[in-house]
């Protein structure tokens, strides 16, 4: 029994006929992460693939840079409008005694670390 990981993925398109009838370019999940990190534009950071070892099973994990992730956010004009930025307050109800926590930037950290 597998979960949805990469050889559960492998082994659904390994099954005679299962790829074709989808009408998919690839047979496997190395050759359908090979296509992503082709189409995914040069502006994003590449996947890279590294090697981990538990219980003594080895697998592939896909990973990339959080850094270069957040750079390559935060300086694409298209994700503007999505990015949170300043910290916001809601309350539960009119009388505003109680806060309503719903994205990062309603938590009480946000608002010591920008205030």
């Amino acid at each position: 029994m597998h979960g949805p990981g990469s050889t559960a993925v492998s082994e659904l398109f390994g099954i005679n006929g299962v790829a074709s009838r989808l009408g998919l370019s690839y047979t496997n999940a190395r050759e359908l992460n090979k296509i992503i990190n082709k189409k995914i534009p040069h502006t994003r950071p590449q996947f890279r693939c590294e090697e981990i070892v538990v219980a003594g099973e080895a697998f592939d994990v896909y990973i990339r840079d959080i850094l270069e992730c957040v750079r390559s956010l935060f300086g694409d004009p298209e994700f503007a409008s999505h990015l949170l930025l300043c910290p916001k307050c809601h309350f539960t109800d009119l009388t505003r005694e109680e806060n309503a926590y719903l994205d990062m930037n309603t938590g009480t950290w946000w608002w010591e670390t920008q205030v």
